[in-house]
């Protein structure tokens, strides 16, 4: 089975930025966070969406892998659609239990990172709900103290 070699001119490097562009547009990131996401700089962002130099081979990658989109996809423009994309974006953000139902859809597992993010929130907001009841039944004991110091003079 032979590949076929993909050309690239000038006018393609604008075709594959604008699509890379359109694909951070769709998951709300800027060209730094998106960056960060794919483990590249914002200039380097900047410089791919612009068509002024070709994405690597990690990029593309690192691109299939956070939000599901093949390098043919962003090379060619074959199967290329943004609603994809979107559609990718709002199953995660609509949680859990909407992930399961489509996990054929989602090739790439969750992101580590994002999971040890998740558990560290969580972990804080248990503690901060243990804190405020600690606080409040602290509160109650001191009004309690002082409603029985009042009886009792």
């Amino acid at each position: 089975m032979s590949r076929k070699k993909i050309h690239i001119d000038k006018n393609n490097l604008k075709l594959i930025g604008t699509r890379i562009k359109s694909i951070r547009e769709s998951v709300n990131l800027n060209q730094d966070k998106f960056g960060e996401s794919i483990g590249i700089s914002q200039g380097a962002v900047s410089d791919i969406e612009t068509g002024k130099i070709k994405p690597t081979k990690p990029i593309l990658l690192a691109i299939q892998y956070r939000y599901s989109v093949s390098p043919k996809e962003i090379l060619t423009g074959e199967g290329f659609s943004f609603k994809k994309i979107k559609y990718r974006s709002m199953k995660v953000e609509l949680g859990p239990s909407s992930i399961h139902e489509y996990t054929e859809e989602i090739s790439t597992p969750p992101d580590p990172m994002d999971q040890i993010i998740n558990g560290f929130k969580q972990l804080f907001h248990d503690q901060n709900t243990k804190i405020e009841k600690l606080s409040n039944l602290c509160k109650d004991i001191s009004e309690r103290l002082s409603s029985l110091e009042e009886h009792i003079k």
